[in-house]
C-alpha cells in the first residue's frame, strides 16, 4: 500500500491550469443577468472606515484600478480597501527599491529579488503583525511560516509569505493524471469483449485500437484519434506530452533531465535505455503504428488540444480536457503524481509568493495585514472566487455547492456578468491579482466539504449525473467498493484504487550548469516528435541513438551525474522533512 510521507513541491503551471483563469481586464461592461443573491461572506468590518488604495505588484496580473467587480465591492465594503494593480518586471521592481517607493506588495515568481529587499529594510516582519494576520497563524501550518524564516529571516524574521499553502496534509490530489476515455464507448466494448486486463500503460493500445475501429468519425462527421498533444509547453514543462503519462507511474522531472520516482525514489536519466521516458516514447510510437496518434498534434496549440478532446475527435486524454462523456480509467500498476500534500510549505526555492514591503506608514502596513488575513478567510476567499450564492454557484439538497445553469452560461460569455459586476470565470480574483492563491485551491471549505479549485469541485461535486457518470460510478462501485458523497470524482476513484504515488515530490535549487542545459534542449524536442512519428522500427531506434549521443554529450559538459542531481533531489526532501508535524 501506498503511504503518505511529508514532502514539497511547488509547480505553479500545472495548479494554474486548474484554478479558474482569468486573464481579461476588469471592464465589467456587458449583460448582467437578474439573478437573486445570497452572498455569504465574513466582514471584519463594524462601521464604514475610510478606503485607502494598496498597491499590489505582481507579474501576471491585469494592472490598473479594480472597480466594478463583485469581489472588489465586497472588500471595500468589508475593510475600505481598493487594489491598484501593478505589473511586475525586474527593472520597475529594483527602480522602486532603489528609489526606497516599493508598493504596498510585491508578488513574484522568483526569489532573487528578497536578499536585496531585506537588506534595504523594505520587507515587514510579519511576526511584529500577528494581530492584524489571525487566519495566517491560525489556519496554516505552524511549518511552512518557520520554513519561510528560515530561508530568509535566520531562522527568526518572517519577512515573507508562502503563497498555496495548505491548513493540513490531505490527500486531495493534484492534475491527477492518467486515461480518461468515452465511457459509452468503453462500456460498449466491455459488453462485446468483456472487461480488458490492464495492468500496465501499453494494455491500452488494444482497447484504444478497438474503439477508434469502431468510432471513426465524432457526430460531426470529422476523423477520430486517440491521443493527440501539444508542443508549447516543451520548453517550460521539458516535452510535456511524454512526460505527463510517465507521471501516470509517479517519475517527476523536477530534476530534469533526471526523473525520480516517488515511489521507490529510484531514478533515470531521460535517454537511458529502460528509463520511462524511453519506455512513453515507445508507446506513443506502437500507438501511431496503430493510427491512434493525431497526426496535427505536433503543431497543434493547447486551445486545439482541448477543441479536439470536447469536440470528441480524441477519444482519450491524460489531463486538462473537458468533455462529459469521458471518464478515467485506472490501470492495476498506475502510480500516479500526487501533489498535494507537498503543497503543505507553499512556495518553495523561488515558487511563487508573496513579500509584502513597508511603505513606512504604519497604519497603511496594518490595512494592508487586514487585507491579507481577510482574504485567507475561508467564507471570504469562497465569495471572492465565485460571487453570492444563487448566481454562479448554488447548494443542491445535499448542501453541496455546484455550478448553476446560469454559472455555465457566464463560463462561456464573457459579456454575462453577476449582478454585483464581474464574471467569475473572467474577472476572477486570482487572475486580476496575478495568481495570488489567498487560499490554496486544494483546501476544503469546512462548510461545504469541496476544495476551492476553480470550478472543478463546483463542477464535479453535485451536478445532475450525466448517463456516463451514473454508468462510470456503477462500475467502480462493483470494482473499487469506492465511497463518495454527490458525484464520484477521479481523486475519490484514485483514492480508493491505491492508485497514488507516495507525495515525495520536491522542487530543488537546479544548478546552473543543468538550467543552461535545459535551455539547450530545443532541437532535441524536435527529435522526440519525430520520433513519435518515425516510418518505422527501425527509423525509430537510428534516430533514438543518435538522440541519446547528442543528450550523453550535452549532459557530459555540465560535469554532473546521475548520482549526484539525484543527491540535490533527496538531501531536499529530506530536508524539507523536517517543516511537517
Amino acid at each position: 500500500m501506498k503511504k503518505r510521507i511529508t514532502a514539497i513541491f511547488c509547480l505553479f503551471v500545472m495548479l494554474a491550469m486548474i484554478v479558474t483563469a482569468c486573464t481579461t481586464t476588469s471592464d465589467t461592461s456587458g449583460t448582467t443577468p437578474t439573478t437573486a443573491t445570497k452572498a455569504e461572506t465574513t466582514s471584519s468590518a463594524t462601521a464604514p472606515r475610510d478606503v485607502i488604495t494598496i498597491d499590489f505588484m505582481s507579474n501576471a496580473c491585469v494592472p490598473g484600478l479594480v472597480t466594478d467587480l463583485w469581489w472588489s465591492k465586497k472588500i471595500e465594503e468589508d475593510i475600505g480597501v481598493k487594489l491598484n494593480m501593478i505589473s511586475f518586471s525586474p527593472e520597475s521592481y529594483n527602480t522602486a527599491l532603489a528609489a526606497n517607493d516599493l508598493p504596498d506588495i510585491t508578488k513574484y515568481g522568483s526569489v532573487d529579488f528578497v536578499p536585496n529587499s531585506i537588506a534595504a529594510n523594505a520587507l515587514i516582519n510579519f511576526d511584529d503583525y500577528t494581530e492584524f494576520l489571525p487566519n495566517l497563524y491560525d489556519q496554516f501550518s505552524q511549518g511552512s511560516l518557520q520554513y519561510q524564516r528560515d530561508l530568509y529571516g535566520d531562522g527568526e524574521k518572517l519577512y515573507t509569505i508562502p503563497d498555496g499553502m495548505t491548513d493540513e496534509f490531505q490527500t486531495i490530489g493534484g492534475i491527477e493524471y492518467g486515461w480518461r476515455l468515452n465511457w459509452n464507448y468503453y462500456m460498449e466494448y466491455v459488453e462485446e469483449n468483456g472487461e480488458p486486463k490492464l495492468e500496465e500503460l501499453e494494455d491500452f493500445l488494444p482497447l484504444f485500437k478497438t474503439i477508434q475501429d469502431a468510432h471513426p468519425t465524432n457526430a460531426d462527421g470529422q476523423n477520430t484519434f486517440t491521443i493527440t498533444g501539444f508542443p508549447s509547453w516543451d520548453a517550460s514543462c521539458q516535452f510535456l506530452f511524454n512526460l505527463v503519462i510517465a507521471e501516470m507511474y509517479g517519475w517527476n522531472y523536477s530534476m530534469y533531465p533526471l526523473l525520480v520516482n516517488q515511489e521507490d525514489l529510484s531514478y533515470s536519466l531521460i535517454w537511458d535505455d529502460a528509463g520511462p521516458f524511453k519506455r512513453v516514447l515507445k508507446f506513443l510510437f506502437d500507438a501511431n503504428q496503430l493510427g491512434l496518434v493525431d497526426p496535427d498534434a505536433v503543431t497543434s496549440t493547447f486551445e486545439d488540444y482541448t477543441a479536439k478532446i470536447s469536440g470528441g475527435r480524441a477519444l482519450a486524454f491524460y489531463a486538462w480536457g473537458n468533455n462529459p462523456d469521458y471518464r478515467l480509467l485506472p490501470f492495476d500498476n498506475m502510480t500516479t503524481s500526487c501533489y498535494n500534500g507537498p503543497w503543505l510549505l507553499g512556495n518553495v526555492n523561488g515558487g511563487l509568493g508573496l513579500w509584502v514591503s513597508s511603505s513606512g506608514e504604519t497604519e497603511k502596513i496594518e490595512r494592508v495585514c487586514e487585507f491579507i488575513n481577510y482574504c485567507m478567510d475561508y467564507d471570504n476567499a469562497w465569495y471572492i472566487s465565485y460571487g453570492p450564492q444563487g448566481e454562479y454557484w448554488d447548494l443542491n439538497s445535499d448542501g453541496v455547492p455546484y455550478i448553476t445553469e446560469l454559472g455555465e452560461q457566464l463560463g462561456e460569455d464573457a459579456t454575462l456578468m453577476l449582478a454585483e459586476g464581474g464574471n467569475p470565470a473572467f474577472n476572477s480574483f486570482m487572475g486580476i491579482t496575478g495568481y495570488w492563491r489567498n487560499v490554496n485551491p486544494r483546501n476544503v471549505h469546512p462548510k461545504y466539504g469541496v476544495p476551492f479549485s476553480g470550478g472543478w469541485a463546483l463542477r464535479e461535486g453535485a451536478k445532475p449525473k450525466t448517463e456516463a457518470q451514473t454508468s462510470w460510478e456503477n462500475y467502480m462501485v462493483e470494482k473499487y467498493k469506492v465511497n463518495f458523497k454527490g458525484n464520484l470524482t477521479d481523486i475519490e476513484l484514485l483514492t480508493a484504487s491505491d492508485s497514488f504515488a507516495e507525495p515525495r515530490i520536491v522542487n530543488p535549487t537546479i544548478p546552473d550548469e543543468i538550467k543552461d542545459f535545459q535551455s539547450r534542449m530545443g532541437s532535441v524536442y524536435e527529435n522526440f516528435w519525430k520520433l513519435i512519428y518515425a516510418k518505422d522500427q527501425a527509423a525509430f531506434d537510428s534516430l533514438w541513438a543518435e538522440t541519446q549521443s547528442t543528450l550523453q554529450a550535452m549532459f557530459d559538459s555540465t560535469g554532473y551525474t546521475a548520482k549526484t542531481l539525484f543527491d540535490i533531489y533527496n538531501n531536499a526532501l529530506t530536508e524539507n522533512e523536517k517543516y511537517f508535524d
